[in-house]
């Protein structure tokens, strides 16, 4: 058998398991009792008007969300090949169903290099990296700017004043700083012997001081709609918080949520969990009505979940089927 119809079964091969695997995991995740016991509430929800327009906003800013997420993405790789930003978009999506299979989300990248005609699987993983690098950097530094001012400054929250929580977090923002403005010092360190690693990290150093702080830009708009996502979810279902304590309970949610592993389609249970937590340190006084503000805090977490996650995971199966992952051809590098 000649390569090309190997390559082509392989191709088949591969997006099928995805798309089984992806369909398969989120069956049996919504099949838990978990997940429908509150059909009551939520169909009192969907009875109230109120309701409904913010539910229907939050699904319109989901695009949103994802799109720029696409244009970062079309952005970084533009110095190496030129794309559309349909099928940037398409990438992005694909993208969102393969990361939503894996732990942290790290299969995201799979999803997107391999719609590239030019760049190298390796090459555009590395610059597929950048994007990922200045998102997890603004969750890290709004993250953390929240959790201090939890920590040390709000008068209305429980402080413990814990410099000891906040010192791993903050030197973990550094490095990652340092890193992605100075990433060309890692080819110094780097042993000359791992020529081809040593090409791909000099690669990312051509991306200058401007060029990074746009990426950056794009993350930062991208983290603010989709935080106004989960800070409107918490309106529509009765959260009455103050909408400045919304967004610094929201910025500490994402920023403890980065430190535990996960699976995507079936992390909603502890992302309600972490969030009912995290209201509870903070700003139990705003709690008034006990268990069932718990409940409403769990089912918006649940909502932004299947907003967020699945429902780009499963736009992202439609796509898939046109990913080539064996091509027939040289690799550059």
């Amino acid at each position: 058998m000649d390569k090309t119809k190997l390559y082509k079964y392989y191709n088949i091969g591969i997006r099928s398991a995805i798309i089984i695997a992806a369909i398969v995991l989120l069956y049996f995740e919504l099949s838990k009792k978990s997940i429908f016991e509150y059909r009551d509430l939520l169909e009192s929800y969907f009875n109230n008007e109120t309701f409904i327009w913010l539910f229907v906003l939050v699904i319109l800013l989901m695009p949103v969300n994802w799109f720029l997420e696409a244009a970062k993405w079309r952005y970084i790789v533009s110095t190496k090949e030129q794309i559309s930003f349909s099928l940037a978009v398409k990438a992005i999506f694909a993208g969102a169903s393969v990361s939503a299979l894996s732990p942290n989300r790290i299969g995201d990248f799979l999803g997107r290099v391999f719609v590239l005609k030019k760049i190298s699987f390796l090459q555009g993983a590395f610059i597929t990296l950048i994007g990922s690098f200045a998102q997890t950097l603004v969750s890290l530094i709004v993250g953390f700017l929240a959790f201090a001012y939890l920590e040390f400054f709000d008068p209305n929250a429980v402080n413990t004043n814990n410099f000891l929580l906040l010192s791993i977090p903050a030197i973990l923002i550094f490095i990652i700083l340092f890193i992605y403005y100075k990433i060309s010092i890692l080819s110094k360190i780097i042993p000359k012997k791992w020529r081809k690693l040593r090409i791909y990290v000099e690669i990312l150093s051509q991306y200058q001081f401007p060029q990074l702080n746009t990426v950056l830009l794009y993350s930062l708009i991208r983290y603010l709609v989709f935080s106004t996502q989960f800070v409107i979810m918490l309106w529509a279902v009765g959260i009455n918080f103050p909408i400045f304590h919304l967004y610094i309970i929201v910025f500490t949610i994402f920023f403890i949520n980065m430190f535990r592993p996960s699976i995507a389609l079936i992390e909603f249970a502890v992302r309600g969990a972490v969030s009912v937590a995290v209201m509870d340190a903070y700003y139990a006084f705003f709690l008034d009505k006990g268990p069932a503000e718990h409940t409403n805090i769990v089912i918006a977490s649940t909502l932004i979940w299947m907003i967020n996650i699945i429902l780009p995971a499963f736009i992202g199966l439609f796509f898939i089927k046109d990913i080539k992952f064996f091509k027939h051809r040289k690799a550059n590098t």
